[in-house]
């Protein structure tokens, strides 16, 4: 997956969505392909910015809600063009300039919490050089998209088992392999809620 976004980043094609479920993995493989891109130091853009959209996070016993997260198109531009290009115009004025003058990849991670008619069609006419690169529970529309879907039962496993002995969760460690297998199909095997699953374990929690 990280080996396809990365093509499709370095392409032509100047909007790319990373596309799953929530919980799927989409930020993770965009930070860990991005973070390779700076590594090496072949991708040719001048700046990557990142803008993320996610309203809530996932705390051991609750769903909480972040405080001044970005809720709306507006703020997601308001946060590039504060950052890169200060100024008196409107924010998306100022974003599109900053596009147009520098090879810049902009990245919205949640997309879909503030998906509306001014990114939809700031994503049909992506200034010069530079690129949009999206992560979303929802296809924005003539995007090249890499889609992350859940593990596979053996990487669902395999992933508890390195969580487990990372963590050193005694708890799960002495269980037998079908009724962590259980616990895996139950979490739908999403990376996220697995990972969430063994610290609620270690925290204390029952595993039911």
């Amino acid at each position: 997956l990280e080996k396809q976004l990365k093509s499709k980043i370095l392409g032509r094609h100047p909007v790319i969505t990373v596309i799953g479920e929530g919980g799927s993995g989409k930020t993770a493989l965009a930070l860990q392909t991005l973070y390779g891109l700076l590594q090496s130091n072949d991708h040719g853009f001048d700046a990557i910015a990142w803008v993320s959209a996610k309203s809530a996070q996932l705390n051991i016993s609750e769903i909480a809600r972040i405080n001044g997260a970005i809720s709306t198109a507006l703020g997601a531009f308001e946060a590039v063009a504060d950052q890169f290009e200060p100024g008196d115009a409107p924010p998306i004025e100022r974003v599109r300039k900053l596009l147009e003058e520098n090879k810049i990849l902009l990245v919205i991670d949640n997309l879909e919490t503030i998906l509306d008619l001014s990114i939809q069609e700031f994503a049909q006419d992506v200034p010069g050089e530079s690129k949009l690169l999206l992560t979303s529970r929802v296809p924005l529309g003539a995007d090249l998209q890499v889609h992350v879907g859940n593990f596979t039962a053996d990487e669902a496993n395999t992933y508890l088992r390195r969580l487990i002995d990372a963590y050193e969760i005694h708890n799960l460690r002495i269980m037998d392999p079908e009724t962590l297998k259980k616990y895996s199909e139950r979490l739908g095997r999403k990376p996220l809620l697995l990972k969430w699953f063994a610290l609620g374990v270690q925290s204390g929690l029952s595993p039911d």
